[in-house]
């Protein structure tokens, strides 16, 4: 366990500053990457395709639609550097909760690509959550919402006035989500539903603690579990694979949707994909593929 903890602290002392501080685990860097340097390589020369991408879909302007998909999408790029932070200092599970969030970022993508006339639903629930967060500063941090000028709070509620009509149900509630479809329905519609049933699935049990996300921090012992602290290589595998599945998906999102001139070097990076986890891919069959139609 000394192993693994040693290099916890940020400093050698609290009273003295060091020369250099590691945020990390630098000793183990050489071992995930001596196992994983292929699929970091292969992330990195996408993730670069991806900086190109969204420049371009920028630079073409484009309808609400278009400007909201390429924000998720620049979402998801940056995600994926996150991960390779998280599983390149053997901070697999946590990696994993990054790509609970790329799945649902890329979902609601391909989703409103498919159905763009939802996109002023996604943008108008922006008053739903600034009315919420309004209310509760003004009933539990009444110091910081005291910071909040007349003005500003009567903006918040003549914009939610405004808005709450579109988000209101039969039974006279205002819903708590911008679409009236769950996540699950989401990827269902789009053909994702396993991977909601299994990827993320694993990553939303890790995020909120139940039994199956906590046994992500145990390995086997001798007849028992042992903690499993970081560094390891735990999850880091699953967590690299499916966020890069997830941010080559949400490129071929952003070409469509935009339409954009990136077809030949999207399919070239699905061959990248499918030839840095061929091995990998053939010992664990539940993690993605990308394939060419979400």
């Amino acid at each position: 366990m000394a192993e693994k903890t040693h290099r916890r602290h940020l400093a050698n002392s609290p009273l003295k500053r060091p020369a250099t501080v590691v945020f990390g685990f630098e000793e183990f860097w050489p071992t995930v990457y001596e196992q994983y340097g292929q699929q970091f390589d292969a992330i990195a020369e996408l993730m670069h395709l991806g900086d190109e991408m969204v420049k371009a879909a920028d630079e073409t302007g484009g309808e609400p639609v278009e400007k909201v998909i390429t924000a998720l999408t620049r979402a998801s790029v940056t995600a994926v550097q996150e991960v390779i932070v998280l599983c390149g200092n053997g901070c697999g599970a946590g990696a994993m909760k990054v790509v609970r969030g790329m799945y649902e970022s890329r979902w609601t993508a391909e989703y409103l690509r498919r159905q763009p006339q939802q996109v002023e639903d996604y943008l108008e629930f922006s008053k739903i959550l600034a009315w919420r967060k309004l209310h509760w500063l003004q009933e539990n941090a009444r110091s910081e919402a005291s910071r909040i000028t007349a003005e500003d709070a009567k903006r918040v509620e003549d914009d939610y006035n405004q808005g709450k009509a579109r988000f209101t149900g039969p039974d006279g509630r205002v819903r708590t989500r911008w679409s009236k479809q769950s996540i699950r329905d989401i990827a269902k519609a789009i053909g994702r539903e396993k991977q909601y049933e299994v990827n993320y699935a694993i990553a939303c049990s890790i995020h909120h603690g139940n039994i199956e996300g906590l046994l992500t921090n145990f390995a086997p012992g001798d007849g028992t579990l042992v903690p499993d602290p970081p560094p390891s290589l735990a999850l880091v595998s699953q967590a690299l694979r499916c966020a890069h599945a997830n941010v080559w998906f949400a490129l071929n999102t952003l070409n469509e949707a935009c339409r954009l001139d990136f077809a030949d070097k999207v399919n070239a990076a699905q061959v990248h994909f499918s030839e840095a986890w061929k091995e990998q891919r053939a010992s664990d069959g539940r993690n993605p593929e990308p394939t060419r139609r979400d």
